[in-house]
């Protein structure tokens, strides 16, 4: 009895899907590392180049008399520069002029000096730097081009030593500061670090690393131009101003960058020196995840298929083995993988000692069936951890909303118009806001949110509000006394948790638009006059729970006819794009301004809608929350 041609497809077909899900699933992973491996070496090739420049003897220059007379010059300023904070220290505390002699004949190169009035006796520095007046002359027009203080630089002579001076600011007492040092005999001018572009060669010490050949590198400088790169057309226009004012604020940036085709790119910053670039085609880094998978697929064709055409030659043989495979696979499919552990002993009775062409299937199919039991408990558990989350999840978001106001709680009112809504991050739960009325005039409102996550960030935030309402309401506390009194209690309670809580609280006339606020770390709101945005002068202080000695103080202010309060957490602000950008203050003020002749919920509908915008697809990592309240004219 022959395999029918039924099952010689249908084995086939499996034996297909299950090496592609394999490959699918090792490409994916070994392109990812393959990519944070290439991240790495740029990190480690930006650095490496701005090493070389912090170090002179690593690179090697070519430049004029003039470049060189201003590097040393700018070296004597930057040191100047550097000592002049530290003269009030007694260590640094400089010395009359009149002490020249002692600086003279001590050991000390360099040191800031005062004299009573002005300093007369600076001349030009020619002959120092061996120079006429003319090759000096282009020198301090260079370092006035690049640095704008020229004429702080002079000569002072004695008959046994020369020195070179940096005058610097005089104090209230009317004393003038001079930086001196001493030149020495044969000047020998030191190389600068803004050297020609097409001059910069790396020494030995970098050779001796080993760089890719698919990675460009190079230097730029602190202006963002090209001064050096490994290859002759650099893509300098990938490193644009923004991505660079990122690396310098951050020290370090990793992205890729669409040009045509998608670049790993890695922007290093040293401050005073410039920028270190590495770019490398993603295609060429992922290539080999893509040659390996290939090959893999291939291979694990060739063996899976293979015992079928030595089943195609044996079939009486075959057939023996094959019923006793279906006996066990049916006892398999009986179990539905209800119970995992029980999937060992069956297939176990699938693997065959025998030296014959069909046992390669038989084991191929046990070890399959093995490898599937040990490792189904670790997919239920997976599964089952991240159904517990997505569920606890779920819950303490449902607990978070129950805790707020709802729109229809909102205190109603002639002269004001509020709305508020707070938009929960899949993983947090930690903003919170109220607003109730205190009496017929007053309305009071606190927006917060909690260093801690989760459900004891909930229970935290419960006690809070109730705390607030009632020492506002029943016991018309002021804001700054109910935060005194929460953060004597958040320390005493949670001292080793260290929960920290960012608050502001305030209690607001409908009527005049007087109100009395308190803030605890919290950022400062907006205040809309007209198209007109300004963030209120409310000191934060430190945030609840980190101070037991921090006192919380009131601060009066007012809106008028048609001014809008809105208050916001960093949920807001804080929201990024694929780009790794965040919304920001100012994007936020932007679109404030055009919001003057909206109504308060229209205005949150405007914010929401901005920030998905700016985020895409992308969901929030933080809770995000507002409060927006608007002085209307008298309603009836």
């Amino acid at each position: 009895m022959k395999l029918s041609t039924k099952i010689r497809v249908l084995i086939t077909i499996s034996c297909i899907g299950i090496s592609a899900a394999v490959c699918t699933y090792s490409a994916t992973l070994l392109k990812n590392r393959l990519i944070q491996t290439e991240y790495n070496h740029q990190k480690v090739v930006a650095d490496l180049l701005l090493h070389g420049l912090q170090e002179p003897e690593v690179v090697s220059f070519s430049v004029s008399t003039a470049e060189k007379v201003s590097a040393y010059l700018e070296a004597v300023r930057r040191q100047a520069t550097q000592l002049y904070p530290l003269i009030s220290q007694p260590k640094y505390a400089p010395v009359s002029l009149f002490g020249l002699a002692y600086f003279q004949q001590g050991s000390e190169q360099s040191g800031i000096f005062y004299a009573p009035g002005e300093i007369t006796s600076l001349s030009s520095c020619a002959k120092v730097f061996k120079l006429n007046e003319a090759e000096y002359g282009s020198g301090l027009t260079y370092i006035n081009e690049h640095f704008g203080d020229a004429d702080h630089f002079a000569c002072l002579f004695t008959p046994k030593q020369a020195y070179l001076a940096y005058k610097l600011p005089k104090d209230k007492e009317g004393r003038h500061y001079v930086f001196l040092k001493k030149t020495p005999a044969e000047f020998d001018l030191p190389q600068p670090a803004y050297a020609d572009p097409q001059k910069i060669q790396l020494n030995n010490k970098l050779k001796q690393y080993t760089f890719s050949d698919q990675t460009e590198f190079g230097i730029l400088d602190l202006n963002g131009q090209l001064i050096y790169a490994n290859v002759k057309d650099f893509h300098q226009e990938l490193f644009t101003k923004e991505l660079l004012e990122n690396a310098k604020t951050q020290g370090t940036i990793q992205t890729l960058i669409k040009n045509g085709h998608e670049d790993l790119v890695t922007v290093s910053y040293v401050d005073q020196l410039g920028y270190g670039v590495a770019l490398t085609p993603r295609g060429m880094v992922i290539k080999p995840a893509i040659t390996l998978s290939f090959i893999a697929l291939v291979g694990g064709l060739i063996l899976l298929i293979l015992p079928l055409y030595l089943l195609g030659r044996y079939d009486k043989f075959i057939v023996k083995h094959l019923e006793n495979i279906n006996s066990k696979l049916k006892e398999i499919s009986l179990n539905n993988l209800r119970d995992p552990a029980a999937l060992g002993p069956l297939t176990e009775s699938l693997l065959n000692k025998e030296t014959n062409e069909f046992t390669d299937m038989s084991n191929t199919v046990g070890n399959l069936g093995k490898s599937l039991g040990e490792s189904l408990n670790s997919v239920i558990n997976d599964t089952a951890k991240r159904n517990y989350a997505e569920g606890l999840s779920n819950t303490l978001h449902s607990v978070q909303q129950k805790l707020l106001p709802r729109a229809e709680d909102l205190p109603s009112s002639r002269f004001l118009d509020i709305a508020s809504y707070l938009i929960p991050s899949r993983k947090n739960c930690g903003d919170f806001y109220d607003v109730f009325r205190l009496d017929k005039d007053n309305i009071a409102f606190l927006v917060g949110q909690i260093s801690e996550k989760g459900a004891p960030a909930l229970a935290i935030m419960s006690e809070i509000m109730v705390i607030a309402r009632n020492m506002l309401k029943n016991e018309n506390k002021r804001p700054a006394d109910v935060l005194n009194m929460l953060n004597s209690m958040l320390i005493k309670k949670y001292s080793e948790e260290k929960i920290k809580v960012h608050i502001f609280m305030a209690i607001l006339s409908e009527f005049t638009g007087n109100y009395i606020a308190s803030n605890a770390g919290f950022l400062p709101p907006l205040q809309i006059k007209g198209n007109q945005v300004h963030r209120l002068a409310i000191n934060a202080d430190v945030e609840l729970g980190r101070d037991e000695q921090q006192i919380y103080m009131d601060h009066k202010s007012k809106i008028d006819f048609g001014d809008i309060l809105l208050l916001y957490t960093d949920g807001i602000t804080e929201a990024r794009n694929s780009e790794e950008e965040t919304f920001g203050v100012n994007r936020l003020s932007e679109l404030c301004e055009q919001c003057e002749d909206l109504s308060s919920a229209d205005i949150l509908i405007s914010i929401n809608k901005a920030i998905k915008t700016f985020c895409r697809d992308l969901e929030p990592t933080q809770d995000m929350s507002v409060l927006c309240i608007k002085k209307n004219g008298w309603k009836e």
